[in-house]
Protein backbone atom coordinates (compact mmCIF):
# COMPACT_ATOMS: atom_id res chain seq x y z
CA UNK A 1 0.00 0.00 0.00
CA UNK A 2 1.19 3.43 -0.83
CA UNK A 3 2.41 5.33 2.43
CA UNK A 4 -0.55 8.01 3.00
CA UNK A 5 0.31 11.53 4.82
CA UNK A 6 -1.94 11.54 8.13
CA UNK A 7 -4.40 14.34 7.89
CA UNK A 8 -4.71 16.06 11.60
CA UNK A 9 -8.15 17.74 12.13
CA UNK A 10 -8.89 18.84 15.27
CA UNK A 11 -12.44 18.29 16.76
CA UNK A 12 -14.29 21.61 15.68
CA UNK A 13 -13.42 20.91 11.66
CA UNK A 14 -14.53 17.08 12.21
CA UNK A 15 -17.63 18.78 13.54
CA UNK A 16 -18.10 21.51 11.07
CA UNK A 17 -18.23 18.41 8.29
CA UNK A 18 -20.39 16.14 10.00
CA UNK A 19 -23.23 15.50 12.38
CA UNK A 20 -22.17 15.49 15.95
CA UNK A 21 -22.30 12.62 17.99
CA UNK A 22 -21.34 12.77 21.80
CA UNK A 23 -19.34 10.61 23.16
CA UNK A 24 -20.48 8.92 26.63
CA UNK A 25 -17.94 9.93 29.40
CA UNK A 26 -17.60 6.44 31.07
CA UNK A 27 -18.29 2.79 29.89
CA UNK A 28 -21.13 0.92 31.54
CA UNK A 29 -21.41 -2.34 32.71
CA UNK A 30 -22.49 -3.64 29.32
CA UNK A 31 -19.45 -2.07 27.71
CA UNK A 32 -17.10 -3.51 30.00
CA UNK A 33 -18.52 -6.83 29.23
CA UNK A 34 -18.50 -7.00 25.78
CA UNK A 35 -15.27 -5.97 25.88
CA UNK A 36 -14.24 -8.86 28.23
CA UNK A 37 -16.69 -11.22 26.17
CA UNK A 38 -14.60 -10.02 22.67
CA UNK A 39 -10.89 -11.03 24.23
CA UNK A 40 -12.32 -14.12 25.19
CA UNK A 41 -14.05 -15.32 22.83
CA UNK A 42 -11.31 -14.08 20.44
CA UNK A 43 -8.50 -15.42 22.60
CA UNK A 44 -10.45 -19.05 21.90
CA UNK A 45 -10.45 -18.13 18.42
CA UNK A 46 -6.80 -17.65 17.62
CA UNK A 47 -6.13 -20.98 16.37
CA UNK A 48 -9.05 -20.38 13.52
CA UNK A 49 -7.41 -16.86 12.54
CA UNK A 50 -3.85 -18.80 11.97
CA UNK A 51 -5.55 -21.17 9.50
CA UNK A 52 -7.34 -18.11 7.86
CA UNK A 53 -3.72 -16.82 7.11
CA UNK A 54 -2.85 -20.53 4.78
CA UNK A 55 -6.32 -20.73 3.70
CA UNK A 56 -6.72 -17.06 2.03
CA UNK A 57 -3.19 -17.75 -0.18
CA UNK A 58 -4.53 -20.30 -3.10
CA UNK A 59 -7.61 -17.97 -3.92
CA UNK A 60 -5.78 -14.58 -3.26
CA UNK A 61 -3.19 -15.86 -6.06
CA UNK A 62 -5.56 -16.92 -8.24
CA UNK A 63 -7.17 -13.52 -7.97
CA UNK A 64 -4.03 -11.37 -8.29
CA UNK A 65 -3.33 -13.54 -11.45
CA UNK A 66 -6.79 -12.39 -12.96
CA UNK A 67 -5.99 -9.20 -12.12
CA UNK A 68 -3.00 -8.81 -13.44
CA UNK A 69 -4.03 -9.95 -16.91
CA UNK A 70 -6.90 -6.73 -16.99
CA UNK A 71 -5.89 -3.69 -18.48
CA UNK A 72 -6.20 -0.24 -17.01
CA UNK A 73 -8.51 1.62 -16.84
CA UNK A 74 -11.19 -0.95 -16.70
CA UNK A 75 -15.18 -0.47 -16.28
CA UNK A 76 -16.07 -4.01 -16.53
CA UNK A 77 -15.21 -7.57 -16.33
CA UNK A 78 -15.68 -9.20 -19.11
CA UNK A 79 -17.85 -12.41 -17.73
CA UNK A 80 -17.39 -15.14 -20.63
CA UNK A 81 -15.96 -18.58 -20.33
CA UNK A 82 -12.70 -18.03 -19.09
CA UNK A 83 -14.11 -16.14 -16.55
CA UNK A 84 -16.62 -18.43 -15.65
CA UNK A 85 -13.95 -21.29 -15.66
CA UNK A 86 -11.23 -19.20 -13.79
CA UNK A 87 -14.11 -18.18 -10.98
CA UNK A 88 -15.11 -21.92 -10.44
CA UNK A 89 -11.03 -22.48 -10.12
CA UNK A 90 -10.76 -19.75 -7.43
CA UNK A 91 -14.39 -20.67 -5.55
CA UNK A 92 -12.71 -24.58 -5.16
CA UNK A 93 -9.59 -23.26 -3.29
CA UNK A 94 -11.43 -20.63 -1.44
CA UNK A 95 -13.78 -23.54 0.53
CA UNK A 96 -11.41 -24.27 3.19
CA UNK A 97 -11.81 -20.20 4.00
CA UNK A 98 -15.25 -20.15 3.54
CA UNK A 99 -16.05 -23.24 5.89
CA UNK A 100 -13.37 -21.93 8.80
CA UNK A 101 -15.74 -18.62 8.47
CA UNK A 102 -18.85 -20.15 8.74
CA UNK A 103 -17.91 -22.24 11.79
CA UNK A 104 -16.90 -18.97 13.55
CA UNK A 105 -20.25 -17.13 12.85
CA UNK A 106 -21.60 -20.38 14.56
CA UNK A 107 -19.31 -20.06 17.54
CA UNK A 108 -19.69 -16.96 17.88
CA UNK A 109 -23.55 -17.07 17.85
CA UNK A 110 -23.96 -19.77 20.26
CA UNK A 111 -21.17 -17.96 22.52
CA UNK A 112 -23.45 -14.61 22.46
CA UNK A 113 -26.87 -16.86 23.48
CA UNK A 114 -25.46 -18.63 26.07
CA UNK A 115 -23.14 -16.04 27.97
CA UNK A 116 -25.22 -13.03 26.89
CA UNK A 117 -29.16 -14.17 27.66
CA UNK A 118 -28.71 -14.02 31.15
CA UNK A 119 -28.77 -9.85 31.16
CA UNK A 120 -31.73 -10.64 28.67
CA UNK A 121 -34.27 -11.52 31.39
CA UNK A 122 -33.70 -7.94 33.29
CA UNK A 123 -34.46 -6.03 30.09
CA UNK A 124 -37.24 -8.45 28.38
CA UNK A 125 -38.97 -4.53 26.24
CA UNK A 126 -35.68 -3.08 25.50
CA UNK A 127 -34.59 -6.62 23.84
CA UNK A 128 -37.43 -7.57 22.27
CA UNK A 129 -37.39 -3.67 20.41
CA UNK A 130 -34.03 -4.11 19.35
CA UNK A 131 -34.66 -7.15 17.75
CA UNK A 132 -37.68 -5.65 15.95
CA UNK A 133 -35.47 -2.88 14.54
CA UNK A 134 -32.53 -5.16 13.49
CA UNK A 135 -35.19 -7.80 11.53
CA UNK A 136 -35.69 -4.41 9.32
CA UNK A 137 -32.52 -5.02 7.87
CA UNK A 138 -32.60 -8.62 7.90
CA UNK A 139 -32.91 -11.29 4.53
CA UNK A 140 -32.16 -9.46 0.75
CA UNK A 141 -31.44 -5.72 0.74
CA UNK A 142 -33.98 -2.95 -0.05
CA UNK A 143 -36.66 -1.38 2.69
CA UNK A 144 -39.98 -2.20 2.62
CA UNK A 145 -42.59 -1.35 4.59
CA UNK A 146 -44.82 -3.87 6.58
CA UNK A 147 -47.72 -3.03 3.24
CA UNK A 148 -44.86 -4.04 1.26
CA UNK A 149 -44.29 -0.87 -0.73
CA UNK A 150 -40.70 0.27 -1.11
CA UNK A 151 -39.40 3.59 -0.26
CA UNK A 152 -38.01 3.80 -3.52
CA UNK A 153 -38.03 1.62 -6.84
CA UNK A 154 -34.58 0.93 -6.19
CA UNK A 155 -35.40 -0.87 -2.39
CA UNK A 156 -37.40 -3.28 -4.75
CA UNK A 157 -35.37 -3.68 -7.65
CA UNK A 158 -32.31 -4.48 -4.81
CA UNK A 159 -34.52 -7.00 -2.90
CA UNK A 160 -34.30 -8.77 -6.28
CA UNK A 161 -30.91 -9.27 -6.13
CA UNK A 162 -31.28 -11.67 -3.09
CA UNK A 163 -29.79 -11.95 0.37
CA UNK A 164 -26.66 -14.06 -0.58
CA UNK A 165 -24.03 -12.19 -2.52
CA UNK A 166 -23.28 -14.18 -6.16
CA UNK A 167 -19.66 -15.87 -5.75
CA UNK A 168 -19.08 -14.48 -9.01
CA UNK A 169 -19.74 -10.77 -8.00
CA UNK A 170 -17.55 -11.37 -5.08
CA UNK A 171 -14.68 -12.33 -7.52
CA UNK A 172 -14.92 -9.23 -9.59
CA UNK A 173 -14.72 -7.01 -6.40
CA UNK A 174 -11.92 -8.49 -5.44
CA UNK A 175 -10.24 -8.00 -8.18
CA UNK A 176 -11.06 -4.38 -8.17
CA UNK A 177 -9.63 -4.19 -4.79
CA UNK A 178 -6.85 -6.25 -5.71
CA UNK A 179 -5.98 -3.99 -8.30
CA UNK A 180 -6.25 -0.90 -5.72
CA UNK A 181 -4.40 -2.05 -2.65
CA UNK A 182 -2.16 -4.79 -3.69
CA UNK A 183 -2.23 -8.59 -2.76
CA UNK A 184 -0.06 -8.16 0.20
CA UNK A 185 -2.52 -5.60 2.04
CA UNK A 186 -5.49 -8.00 0.48
CA UNK A 187 -4.61 -11.02 2.14
CA UNK A 188 -4.38 -9.23 5.83
CA UNK A 189 -7.21 -7.40 5.22
CA UNK A 190 -9.29 -10.49 3.69
CA UNK A 191 -8.09 -12.33 6.77
CA UNK A 192 -9.14 -10.06 9.63
CA UNK A 193 -12.07 -9.56 7.61
CA UNK A 194 -12.97 -13.42 8.27
CA UNK A 195 -11.88 -13.24 11.83
CA UNK A 196 -12.51 -10.16 12.95
CA UNK A 197 -15.25 -8.67 11.82
CA UNK A 198 -17.85 -11.49 12.90
CA UNK A 199 -16.46 -11.36 16.66
CA UNK A 200 -17.40 -7.71 16.59
CA UNK A 201 -20.36 -7.62 14.93
CA UNK A 202 -21.96 -10.40 16.57
CA UNK A 203 -20.91 -9.78 19.94
CA UNK A 204 -21.27 -5.65 20.05
CA UNK A 205 -22.64 -4.25 17.14
CA UNK A 206 -25.71 -6.35 16.58
CA UNK A 207 -25.85 -8.01 20.44
CA UNK A 208 -29.39 -7.25 21.47
CA UNK A 209 -29.40 -8.89 24.83
CA UNK A 210 -26.32 -6.04 26.05
CA UNK A 211 -27.67 -3.30 23.98
CA UNK A 212 -30.32 -0.86 23.27
CA UNK A 213 -29.98 -0.51 19.70
CA UNK A 214 -31.79 2.58 18.60
CA UNK A 215 -32.14 4.74 14.65
CA UNK A 216 -28.93 6.81 14.52
CA UNK A 217 -28.07 9.34 11.42
CA UNK A 218 -24.80 10.67 10.85
CA UNK A 219 -23.10 12.51 7.50
CA UNK A 220 -20.32 13.36 6.48
CA UNK A 221 -19.36 16.19 3.64
CA UNK A 222 -17.09 18.21 1.59
CA UNK A 223 -17.17 22.28 0.89
CA UNK A 224 -18.31 22.78 -2.50
CA UNK A 225 -15.79 21.59 -4.98
CA UNK A 226 -14.33 23.15 -7.79
CA UNK A 227 -13.66 20.93 -10.08
CA UNK A 228 -12.18 23.38 -13.42
CA UNK A 229 -10.12 25.70 -11.11
CA UNK A 230 -12.42 28.03 -12.24
CA UNK A 231 -13.59 29.90 -9.43
CA UNK A 232 -16.87 29.05 -8.98
CA UNK A 233 -19.07 25.66 -8.49
CA UNK A 234 -21.52 25.07 -11.43
CA UNK A 235 -23.36 22.65 -13.29
CA UNK A 236 -19.84 21.74 -15.31
CA UNK A 237 -18.34 20.85 -11.72
CA UNK A 238 -21.51 18.79 -10.19
CA UNK A 239 -21.16 16.40 -13.39
CA UNK A 240 -17.22 16.24 -13.08
CA UNK A 241 -17.59 15.48 -9.43
CA UNK A 242 -20.03 13.17 -10.17
CA UNK A 243 -17.81 11.40 -12.66
CA UNK A 244 -14.60 11.30 -10.14
CA UNK A 245 -16.52 9.55 -7.23
CA UNK A 246 -17.82 7.17 -9.44
CA UNK A 247 -15.07 6.34 -11.35
CA UNK A 248 -13.26 6.00 -8.39
CA UNK A 249 -15.86 3.93 -6.64
CA UNK A 250 -16.77 1.59 -9.27
CA UNK A 251 -14.32 1.36 -11.62
CA UNK A 252 -12.82 -2.39 -11.52
CA UNK A 253 -9.52 -1.16 -12.61
CA UNK A 254 -8.55 2.60 -12.38
CA UNK A 255 -5.67 4.67 -14.44
CA UNK A 256 -2.44 3.88 -13.16
CA UNK A 257 -1.78 7.79 -11.20
CA UNK A 258 -5.68 7.38 -9.49
CA UNK A 259 -5.24 3.76 -8.70
CA UNK A 260 -1.78 5.13 -6.54
CA UNK A 261 -3.84 8.23 -5.22
CA UNK A 262 -6.72 5.81 -3.84
CA UNK A 263 -4.35 3.29 -2.43
CA UNK A 264 -2.95 6.07 -0.29
CA UNK A 265 -6.46 6.52 1.45
CA UNK A 266 -7.54 4.54 4.78
CA UNK A 267 -10.47 3.83 3.60
CA UNK A 268 -11.91 3.25 0.04
CA UNK A 269 -15.32 0.83 -1.09
CA UNK A 270 -15.06 -0.39 -4.51
CA UNK A 271 -18.53 -1.13 -5.55
CA UNK A 272 -18.52 -2.48 -9.38
CA UNK A 273 -20.68 -2.03 -12.13
CA UNK A 274 -23.49 -4.68 -12.05
CA UNK A 275 -22.89 -6.72 -15.73
CA UNK A 276 -25.90 -5.04 -18.14
CA UNK A 277 -29.03 -6.46 -18.12
CA UNK A 278 -29.01 -7.11 -14.21
CA UNK A 279 -32.22 -5.77 -13.12
CA UNK A 280 -31.28 -5.20 -9.56
CA UNK A 281 -28.80 -2.75 -10.17
CA UNK A 282 -26.88 -4.65 -7.33
CA UNK A 283 -23.34 -5.89 -6.86
CA UNK A 284 -21.33 -7.38 -4.15
CA UNK A 285 -19.09 -4.43 -2.73
CA UNK A 286 -16.33 -4.13 -1.22
CA UNK A 287 -14.86 -1.77 1.37
CA UNK A 288 -10.90 -1.54 2.93
CA UNK A 289 -10.17 -0.13 6.08
CA UNK A 290 -6.58 0.79 7.45
CA UNK A 291 -6.99 2.27 10.84
CA UNK A 292 -6.74 1.09 14.49
CA UNK A 293 -6.62 -2.67 12.26
CA UNK A 294 -6.99 -3.39 8.47
CA UNK A 295 -9.51 -5.25 7.10
CA UNK A 296 -12.10 -5.94 4.37
CA UNK A 297 -15.75 -5.35 4.48
CA UNK A 298 -18.00 -6.64 2.70
CA UNK A 299 -21.83 -5.41 1.28
CA UNK A 300 -24.84 -5.15 -0.88
CA UNK A 301 -24.45 -2.35 -2.97
CA UNK A 302 -27.18 -0.64 -5.46
CA UNK A 303 -26.30 1.81 -8.74
CA UNK A 304 -28.36 4.71 -8.82
CA UNK A 305 -26.52 6.26 -11.69
CA UNK A 306 -26.24 4.88 -15.55
CA UNK A 307 -22.81 3.55 -16.86
CA UNK A 308 -23.18 5.53 -20.23
CA UNK A 309 -23.84 9.42 -19.14
CA UNK A 310 -24.52 9.43 -15.17
CA UNK A 311 -27.94 10.29 -15.30
CA UNK A 312 -30.34 8.87 -12.49
CA UNK A 313 -32.11 6.02 -11.76
CA UNK A 314 -35.49 7.04 -13.00
CA UNK A 315 -38.04 8.02 -9.79
CA UNK A 316 -35.19 7.68 -7.21
CA UNK A 317 -34.86 10.32 -5.25
CA UNK A 318 -32.12 10.30 -2.13
CA UNK A 319 -33.29 9.68 1.34
CA UNK A 320 -31.16 12.45 2.38
CA UNK A 321 -32.35 15.89 2.45
CA UNK A 322 -29.46 18.15 1.36
CA UNK A 323 -28.61 15.41 -1.72
CA UNK A 324 -29.02 16.70 -5.37
CA UNK A 325 -27.81 13.53 -6.84
CA UNK A 326 -27.48 10.12 -5.72
CA UNK A 327 -24.48 7.51 -6.68
CA UNK A 328 -24.63 4.27 -5.16
CA UNK A 329 -26.79 3.26 -2.02
CA UNK A 330 -25.16 0.74 0.01
CA UNK A 331 -26.96 -1.88 2.40
CA UNK A 332 -25.31 -3.17 5.72
CA UNK A 333 -27.73 -5.92 6.40
CA UNK A 334 -28.02 -7.07 10.05
CA UNK A 335 -27.20 -10.72 9.18
CA UNK A 336 -24.08 -9.95 7.62
CA UNK A 337 -21.12 -11.08 9.55
CA UNK A 338 -18.41 -9.68 7.18
CA UNK A 339 -19.36 -5.61 8.23
CA UNK A 340 -19.07 -3.93 11.41
CA UNK A 341 -22.49 -1.97 11.03
CA UNK A 342 -25.84 -2.29 10.64
CA UNK A 343 -27.54 0.19 8.45
CA UNK A 344 -28.09 1.93 5.05
CA UNK A 345 -25.82 4.18 3.29
CA UNK A 346 -25.74 6.91 0.51
CA UNK A 347 -22.71 8.05 -1.52
CA UNK A 348 -24.10 11.63 -2.79
CA UNK A 349 -23.53 15.21 -4.59
CA UNK A 350 -24.84 18.09 -2.22
CA UNK A 351 -26.82 20.35 -3.17
CA UNK A 352 -24.18 22.93 -2.65
CA UNK A 353 -21.97 21.50 -4.74
CA UNK A 354 -19.96 19.03 -2.38
CA UNK A 355 -20.31 15.03 -1.93
CA UNK A 356 -21.84 13.57 1.17
CA UNK A 357 -21.60 10.20 2.70
CA UNK A 358 -25.04 9.92 4.70
CA UNK A 359 -25.66 6.82 7.60
CA UNK A 360 -28.44 5.79 9.00
CA UNK A 361 -27.78 3.00 11.25
CA UNK A 362 -28.94 1.00 14.10
CA UNK A 363 -26.08 1.55 17.41
CA UNK A 364 -26.66 2.16 20.64
CA UNK A 365 -24.66 5.44 20.82
CA UNK A 366 -26.67 6.95 23.46
CA UNK A 367 -25.73 4.52 25.92
CA UNK A 368 -22.62 3.12 25.43
CA UNK A 369 -19.13 4.69 25.15
CA UNK A 370 -18.20 1.46 22.71
CA UNK A 371 -20.96 2.43 20.42
CA UNK A 372 -20.71 6.26 20.36
CA UNK A 373 -16.46 6.58 20.36
CA UNK A 374 -17.23 3.82 17.08
CA UNK A 375 -19.97 6.23 15.74
CA UNK A 376 -17.60 9.15 16.07
CA UNK A 377 -14.69 6.99 14.58
CA UNK A 378 -16.88 6.80 11.52
CA UNK A 379 -17.27 11.06 11.32
CA UNK A 380 -13.58 11.30 11.79
CA UNK A 381 -12.84 8.58 9.09
CA UNK A 382 -15.47 9.79 6.24
CA UNK A 383 -14.56 13.51 6.88
CA UNK A 384 -11.18 13.21 6.54
CA UNK A 385 -11.57 10.84 3.20
CA UNK A 386 -13.32 13.83 2.37
CA UNK A 387 -10.73 16.17 2.07
CA UNK A 388 -8.16 13.46 0.19
CA UNK A 389 -11.26 13.28 -2.28
CA UNK A 390 -10.79 17.05 -3.15
CA UNK A 391 -7.21 16.25 -3.27
CA UNK A 392 -7.67 13.23 -5.76
CA UNK A 393 -10.03 15.39 -8.05
CA UNK A 394 -7.19 18.14 -8.29
CA UNK A 395 -4.34 15.34 -9.36
CA UNK A 396 -7.19 13.04 -11.25
CA UNK A 397 -6.85 11.97 -15.16
CA UNK A 398 -9.68 13.75 -17.20
CA UNK A 399 -13.01 12.41 -17.14
CA UNK A 400 -15.35 12.29 -20.43
CA UNK A 401 -16.82 15.70 -21.69
CA UNK A 402 -20.06 16.80 -20.12
CA UNK A 403 -22.84 15.53 -21.86
CA UNK A 404 -26.07 17.36 -22.31
CA UNK A 405 -27.17 18.70 -19.19
CA UNK A 406 -30.85 17.22 -19.59
CA UNK A 407 -29.12 14.07 -19.53
CA UNK A 408 -27.90 14.34 -16.13
CA UNK A 409 -30.69 16.72 -14.23
CA UNK A 410 -32.53 15.25 -11.05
Amino acid sequence: MAPATRIKLTQAQIDAYSTRVDVQRCFTCADLYCILLMVFCGGLGLPLLLMQTMFVVPPLLLLSLYSCCISAPADHIKRGCSFHLWSLLIIAAAVPSIGVCIAWVWALMFARIFLCFPFALCRCAAVRASWERLAEFGGAPGVIDKEGKARSPIEGLAREYGWMWSLEDIVVAMIGSISRQGSYDMWRSIVMMLWLCPLYKILCSTNAYLFTLEPLFINQWTSPLDTNGNGTVDFADNYESRMHLRNALCRVKLAERNEDLVDSWHFTGHYPYPPKGRKSRTHAGIQFYDGFTITALMTHTAHLTDLDDGSNLEGHKPLSTTANFAIVAVYLQAWNPLHFFTGYVEVNGRLDGGVEHPMWLLSAASTSRLHSSSTQGLNSLFVKLGFRFADYIKLHQPVPVVPPAASIQL
